[in-house]
């Protein structure tokens, strides 16, 4: 037996050491950022990653004046962390709160500004930059805001971004609005990153992700042919939806972070009534979190309806147009928890 337990000792502190020193190879031999980098089609301010599924590069986007359709547009910055605005340290600045609006194209602002069914992406005025303006504007001088919204993200990639990017940066306040790209899943359905059921395996993924190991594994199990087209049976959008919110809620509060739900609602036209039904579903999951959680929640059903102006594009189903950043914004103000 004892025999049997040192040739056992031997052999994990071998596969330790190897594990150890390949590891070691790797980081003299790679940057932090192995494995990512190739653009993502169609979205040049977008790369791959290996422990996400794509994120936000560094660099500015957009163009200054649509000269078909006579309209200026503003640019997106993409800061040196991946999150949509200016610089800002890592570090949290001594009695700052820190605001970060997680979400998909909506919250990093964005907006159809092709025809129907042709699609051609300008970056808009986003609501967390509506919400910063409101802040400084009421004299909420210790408040910062953060939009870590990214195109194509559902709530499995808000939870993962969640743990291993935003949680670093000791935010005070969580703000979460994912729906659409739940329902009709993204381009890439091996980037969905779901996260583990097995708690064993869920601390693996968190404590190592950042490994050159850990990013070497993920970008291959992302490679494999194994994964369910966004058409198949094997995707349950619901049951993972309310899954995904529930555990970045439950992350949040043992971190101390307080957490606000939003909705997600879609332009009233007829054509895209199919994705309104969908999204329907993904409401009333929202509503449910926020009375079992007693969370605060914005509700912008309403305030879209009351409104005098257009909300969304003529030629866009999904993505809130300036006036309505606007009044996501005053409903996040009225409703912030610091």
């Amino acid at each position: 037996m004892t025999d049997t337990l040192r040739k056992l000792g031997l052999l994990i502190g071998s596969v330790l050491l190897s594990v150890l020193l390949v590891e070691g190879i790797l980081r003299l031999r790679t940057d932090p950022h192995f494995l990512e980098g190739e653009p993502v089609d169609g979205f040049e301010w977008m790369k791959l990653d290996p422990v996400i599924g794509w994120k936000n590069c560094n660099r500015h986007w957009g163009e200054d004046y649509d000269k078909q359709e006579r309209m200026e547009w503003t640019r997106a910055n993409v800061n040196s962390l991946g999150f949509r605005g200016p610089e800002l340290s890592p570090d949290k600045p001594s009695g700052q709160k820190r605001i970060v609006l997680i979400g998909d194209s909506g919250t990093f602002g964005v907006m159809n500004v092709g025809k129907i069914d042709a699609w051609h992406y300008m970056p808009i005025e986003s609501y967390p930059e509506r919400l910063s303006q409101t802040l400084r504007r009421t004299g909420t001088k210790n408040a910062e805001v953060i939009n870590a919204g990214v195109v194509g993200y559902s709530a499995s990639h808000g939870l993962r971004q969640f743990v291993t990017q935003i949680l670093p940066l000791d935010p005070d306040v969580l703000i979460v609005r994912f729906g659409a790209n739940d329902v009709e899943p993204s381009w890439a359905p091996e980037r969905l990153s779901f996260e583990p059921r097995s708690r064993a395996v869920r601390w693996l993924l968190y404590r190592f992700h950042d490994w050159r190991l850990g990013r070497l594994a993920l970008g291959y199990y992302q490679s494999l042919p194994i994964h369910p087209k966004p058409e198949s049976r094997r995707l349950k959008p619901y049951k993972d939806f309310r899954l995904s919110m529930e555990r970045i809620i439950e992350v949040a509060r043992d971190q101390g972070v307080q957490v606000m739900l939003m909705d997600y609602q879609v332009s009233p036209a007829k054509r895209c009534n199919n994705l309104s039904r969908q999204l329907s579903q993904i409401n009333v999951i929202v509503h449910e979190l926020a009375r079992t959680h007693q969370l605060p929640i914005v509700d912008s059903k309403l305030a879209f309806a009351n409104s005098t102006d257009p909300v969304f594009a003529e030629s866009d189903c999904v993505h809130p147009n300036p006036d309505a950043a606007r009044i996501l914004a005053e409903l996040i103000y009225e409703k912030l928890p610091i």
